[in-house]
């Protein structure tokens, strides 16, 4: 008996399905419900623009953009027009769409909490996959099941199923498209061409270097298509793989203005600068990045492949597709991946890593000393992982780049990377481990926001356990229901985050929608979860006018909609906030709410171009020039045009009333001109001040407009006098509206 056949019969169960359940419990185990890159920060806002305005632009995380030091870091480029769009690949925002879209539907799941699952389910679809792989090679159920189990619980995998990196998206791509292959090799079935080609036209999607990748594998599959003579195969494989070749460059054309432009900064540094053998002993071998000391049960490949290559064709295939994607992204500029746990640009290897630990595992069931080795490993690798998985990597990574850098996070990986690649005090697997054990909390949902989080991952092992004592495969449907309540109830329950909180209070107060213009960074990626069919463009603030980034991001959003909303901390009429400033002059102001200690103001963007309907009128020292109305269907914009003839030092107020023709009033502004960012005493003389505000009223109903000025301090009306210099005794004017 070989190494690849069975040691045991086949249990008439449905393993995969126990197998997913189980390492989607153990992926909820550490699920977060908060996103913590900018990667992920950039693709969950291109899929919520996406599916909210049908433009994947990002602004909605430029202010994390706008804290990088170095502009290669950045996520995101602007257009010509001022829009924000992501440098990063298409595929996990396609994925991320089907998530995006319930949480629309279901608003108690949040956006942010639900797209947190993606990397949990496909981290164990990634598993099922790896089980089917294994099983298409000979091995046996059990011995599928285990290497599916420990791919996920002893693997950096288990740390990124609680991200939104694409690399888990990449392994199951990966791990797919080598199944389709072996098995259309041995089966001839061209429809598993189809899945191949789709598979790896979306493993391009998650990063254009898998080019590489996806063309030795489709050369691979054109091969098999030849010996077997057979062009409708060859079509399959191609046609997939053509439409999403045409989808991406459609997309960078969307995006950039060219289809060969993908966002990312190559003029800056961005590229392949780094030296090869530094990169490629940091994400294999170096206790700083390497994949040995953050995944240690991978070292089982190297006497399980050499009992594989008796076993199997394949396995040079394996060995070659996982030293490839080292040597991809071995003088990456970023080899180490930022500011992250371990190695991510191996994830995509690991499942075909795992796969050459099958057979040391199907050789445990024989050998006691084997057996012994296997528990080890996974022992060590074990509790790496879930340390890695539960605590805050960055945390340990900002005190060991202070130490060695003086804070320079950012850096650390770029600039004297030769001083800490094989120093073991830097390796973020002990720090993880030793903060831990010195008490620190947990990063997880059910630590830091409800302990009832980890009630769902215990159903769904529970779940597991029955499912590996039940034959009736009409349980499958069962299953999947229970699936989608308990995700949906973990993504839920991890909404009730005091930040998610801050957010939901804020979306309540955006009403009616338009574009959002936030000018803070207290909501992080939060405001992702603001549920409006508008973009939304978030900046750091205080920022200058001529500021780079806030500027041409400014002059974006109100370009975008008739309404425009500016979300602030800053009070009313601060000098800094240059953005409110700027919105007063330009449009029409509506109204004013707060919430979470932010004030939410809102624009009308339309122009007020109606015919001028009176002028000449005085109130005190302050003459009315100018006074238009345009009339829209929801709403009067009002123009006015205010002059000083003589200095005034009494602060003062004008008011604008819209009366019905009964006379009462159905809507009214009264405020300091421009909100208090130009007060009349501190106009110059024969200043011309033109003010706007808009009445969101019904114009069949409105008849005509009161207008005057009050002294702030006293409440006490200016004297007003007509055109004519004749008094007008009730101290304000009533201009008609028709006729």
């Amino acid at each position: 008996m070989t190494i690849t056949e069975t040691i045991h019969q086949t249990p008439k169960r449905p393993l995969w399905l126990a197998l997913f359940c189980l390492t989607l419990a153990v992926c909820l185990f550490v699920y977060t419900g908060e996103p913590n890159s900018a990667d992920g920060d950039a693709m969950l806002a291109a899929a919520a623009s996406l599916l909210r305005t049908g433009d994947p632009t990002i602004g909605q995380v430029l202010y994390a953009d706008m804290l990088f030091p170095i502009d290669q870091a950045r996520m995101g480029t602007f257009d010509p027009e001022g829009a924000l769009y992501s440098k990063k690949g298409i595929t996990p925002t396609l994925f991320l769409l089907p998530l995006t879209a319930l949480a629309e539907l279901i608003p108690p799941l949040g956006t942010t909490t639900a797209a947190m699952l993606l990397n949990a389910l496909i981290t164990a679809a990634t598993s099922v996959m790896l089980f089917v792989l294994c099983r298409e090679l000979g091995f046996s159920a059990r011995v599928s099941f285990v290497t599916g189990l420990l791919y996920v619980c002893t693997t950096i995998a288990l740390h990124y199923s609680r991200t939104l990196f694409g690399e888990p998206s990449a392994a199951l791509l990966m791990v797919t498209s080598v199944w389709g292959v072996i098995t259309y090799s041995r089966s001839g079935r061209w429809p598993l061409l189809l899945i191949t080609g789709a598979a790896l036209g979306a493993l391009v999607g998650v990063n254009s270097v898998y080019a590489v990748t996806t063309g030795l594998l489709t050369l691979l599959g054109l091969t098999l298509c030849w010996r077997k003579r057979s062009l409708r195969d060859a079509v399959a494989l191609l046609l997939p793989l053509g439409v999403w070749a045409i989808g991406l460059l459609l997309y960078n054309a969307v995006r950039f203005g060219d289809p060969l432009t993908t966002g990312y900064r190559f003029t800056d540094g961005e590229g392949f600068t780094e030296p090869f053998f530094t990169g490629l002993a940091g994400l294999l071998i170096s206790p700083y990045r390497g994949l040995l000391w953050y995944s240690p049960i991978v070292l089982l490949a190297l006497p399980g492949g050499i009992m594989l290559w008796r076993g199997t064709r394949w396995t040079g295939l394996f060995i070659f597709l996982i030293a490839l994607q080292a040597v991809l992204f071995a003088s990456w500029w970023s080899w180490s991946g930022g500011v992250v746990w371990g190695t991510r640009f191996m994830l995509p290897a690991l499942p075909l890593a795992m796969l050459l630990v099958a057979p040391v595992i199907a050789w445990a069931g024989r050998s006691r000393a084997v057996l012994a080795a296997v528990i080890f490993f996974a022992l060590v690798s074990g509790v790496i992982s879930v340390a890695g998985a539960l605590a805050d990597e960055y945390s340990f990574i900002a005190y060991e780049t202070r130490f060695a850098y003086g804070g320079d996070i950012l850096n650390s990986t770029r600039y004297g990377i030769d001083t800490i690649l094989f120093d073991a005090n830097f390796s973020a697997a002990g720090g993880a481990l030793a903060q831990l054990l010195a008490g620190e909390m947990p990063v997880s949902a059910w630590a830091q926001v409800s302990p009832v989080l980890i009630v769902p991952p215990l159903l769904l092992a529970a779940l597991a356990i029955a499912l590996l004592r039940l034959s009736d495969r009409r349980m499958v449907a069962a299953v999947g229901i229970a699936l989608v309540l308990v995700t949906a109830g973990q993504a839920a329950l991890a909404r009730q985050s005091p930040e998610a909180q801050a957010v939901a209070q804020v979306e309540t107060l955006l009403d009616p929608p338009g574009t959002v213009a936030a000018a803070t960074d207290q909501f992080g990626s939060r405001l992702l979860d603001v549920r409006m069919r508008a973009p939304v463009v978030v900046v750091n603030a205080p920022t200058e006018p001529d500021d780079r980034d806030a500027r041409p991001a400014w002059e974006w959003a109100s370009r975008q909609r008739d309404r425009l909303w500016l979300l602030t901390w800053f009070g009313p009429a601060d000098p800094l906030n240059w953005q409110e400033r700027d919105a007063f002059e330009r449009f029409a102001y509506v109204r004013e709410t707060t919430a979470a200690n932010h004030r939410a103001v809102l624009f009308d963007t339309r122009p007020i171009d109606g015919p001028s309907l009176s002028g000449g009128y005085r109130f005190g020292s302050i003459t009315l020039e100018a006074l238009r109305v345009s009339s829209h269907g929801d709403g009067l914009g009002v123009a006015l045009g205010w002059r000083a003839l003589e200095l005034t030092t009494s602060p003062a107020n004008w008011f604008v009333h819209v009366l019905d023709a009964s006379g009462q009033i159905i809507a009214q502004q009264d405020r300091q001109p421009l909100g208090g960012y130009s007060p009349a005493e501190s106009w110059d003389l024969d200043a011309r001040v033109t003010d706007r505000a808009f009445f969101p009223v019904d114009p069949a109903l409105a008849d005509s407009l009161r207008i005057g000025w009050v002294f702030s301090a006293t409440g006490e009306r200016l004297p007003v006098r007509d055109p004519q210099d004749t008094p007008v005794t009730d101290g304000f004017i009533v201009v008609p509206l028709r006729g």
